[in-house]
């Protein structure tokens, strides 16, 4: 009954939610499509020749977009149906503004500026009016800081600007919760502003939208599935001026991802040109690369590196798979030629098996293998004639991780296919630590809490030296 409740009153506060957010739009649904032609007899002076090009990278790379709309229902509807002519030129010319008139913005390539800077949306958001909205919430900081720049101590340091208002503004106002209400998939500058709460994709989004008010190019990069870690991950890059490359601020920054994929306004054609066409018809898992607006930004973020299987498959596409929450998850696709499968770009340092299409699923058809930074796979293989004892005091390396006296602990190892091979069930005698005796040595472990349903445990290598025999210390737990 009490679940009953809580589901009823989570039901009424997203009505609450939505009627709130009605209030709060105050854009008219009845827009007109954007007039390319019309936008672009707007700028016909010659000094508006990049306000023309402005204009027609809007429009060449907002024709395949989509835009999630709470008002008068939900819908999905195409990007060009929520905005208009009037919306745009505003747009541009604010973003135009800010591009010259920042310090901090003036090295920025124009290229750049187009795709990160310029665009009214990240991907999937309904468009608003964040650009001007911000831009007068912080006009009193920003033109006081301005005030501060002289010739000798230019402040160009797009850092300083993150910090003090994304992590000095935006920290005191907005509320990280790691089980936010979202009323849509992608959310918008309304939703994200009455709710004033939410995850790291919630806050990724309001920065990216805080940032280009700034003039700084931004969007955001994300982590489908980590690799050495449960979960996934979303975080705003910003263009660094002093590196000319995108960044992320301290703490927010991506640590041995599996693959890293980040949002852009004009079209990679990714999906279109290299994955759709060998996937034809058939199922398509990975879900997040199925369109056109993405690029894989891995390399920038960690050191990557290709794989290469050999596999006999009628199917001209495989997976790659991380472990998340006790299974393998395909994090990215490959390509099958002549029996062999190659993978691009993959981070190094993680955990991999590859998958083949299995009509509606997929199927595992390697075994485990760690990816180091030369591009080599280790696979691992029980050593049945060499048994080592575990001292074990981990789970993983983040929620609920360390061993708790009571409680029934399954030691399983991998076995030569990377199935897994139950060794012992035993209780924890003591906090923080639980000992198995004459386990196969070489290989992976995984040790489950049996009274647990949600898979946090992590794979883990186990690491003795001479120092750790002669003392009877813990091994090193090493967690992928």
């Amino acid at each position: 009954m009490k679940k009953q409740i809580v589901k009823h009153g989570r039901t009424i506060r997203y009505y609450i939610l939505i009627l709130s957010v009605f209030f709060f739009i105050s854009c008219n649904r009845d827009r007109i499509i954007p007039d390319k032609k019309a936008l672009l007899n707007h700028y016909n002076q010659p000094e508006d020749s990049l306000k023309r090009e402005a204009v027609s990278f809007l429009s060449d790379n907002m024709i395949d977009q989509k835009s999630e709309i709470l008002i008068p229902f939900y819908k999905i509807v195409p990007n060009g149906s929520v905005i208009d002519n009037e919306f745009l030129l505003e747009d541009i010319d604010l973003a135009f503004e800010h591009w010259n008139r920042y310090p901090w913005a003036d090295q920025v390539p124009f290229d750049i500026f187009l795709n990160y800077l310029l665009p009214y949306k990240v991907y999937g958001e309904e468009p608003a009016h964040w650009r001007s909205y911000f831009s007068q919430k912080y006009q009193d900081t920003v033109n006081a800081m301005m005030r501060k720049v002289d010739m000798d101590s230019l402040m160009r340091s797009t850092n300083e600007i993150y910090y003090h208002f994304l992590v000095n503004d935006l920290g005191q106002w907005f509320i990280y919760k790691s089980d936010p209400v979202r009323l849509t998939k992608y959310p918008g500058f309304n939703e994200l502003m009455m709710l004033k709460s939410g995850d790291c994709f919630d806050w990724s989004y309001l920065s990216v939208m805080i940032l280009r008010s700034l003039g700084i190019p931004s969007s955001v990069d994300f982590v489908p599935f980590w690799g050495r870690k449960n979960g996934t991950h979303y975080s705003e890059v910003f263009w660094d001026n002093k590196q000319q490359k995108f960044m992320t601020a301290a703490g927010r920054d991506f640590k041995f991802p599996a693959k890293v994929l980040r949002y852009t306004f004009r079209k990679q054609n990714i999906w279109t040109d290299s994955i759709q066409p060998r996937v034809k018809r058939a199922p398509f898992i990975t879900d997040f690369l199925q369109h056109d607006h993405w690029l894989d930004a891995t390399h920038e973020h960690t050191s990557t590196a290709a794989v290469d299987y050999n596999y006999n498959t009628s199917s001209d596409f495989a997976y790659i798979c991380v472990f998340n929450y006790g299974r393998w998850y395909p994090v990215y696709w490959g390509r099958v030629d002549n029996k062999k499968i190659r993978f691009e770009n993959m981070g190094t340092g993680i955990l991999y098996r590859i998958a083949v299409p299995r009509k509606d699923t997929y199927e595992i058809i390697s075994p485990a293998f760690l990816l180091d930074e030369k591009g080599n796979k280790i696979f691992f293989k029980p050593e049945r004639n060499k048994k080592i004892n575990l001292r074990l005091s981990k789970l993983n390396t983040g929620a609920k991780s360390w061993i708790e006296k009571g409680h029934d602990y399954r030691l399983y190892y991998s076995g030569e296919k990377s199935d897994w091979v139950l060794f012992q069930t035993k209780k924890s005698e003591q906090d923080s630590l639980i000992v198995f005796e004459g386990v196969p040595s070489g290989t992976l472990y995984w040790l489950l809490d049996a009274g647990q349903t949600k898979r946090l445990e992590r794979i883990f290598t186990y690491e003795t030296s001479i120092n750790h025999l002669l003392t009877n210390e813990n091994g090193e737990q090493i967690f992928w």
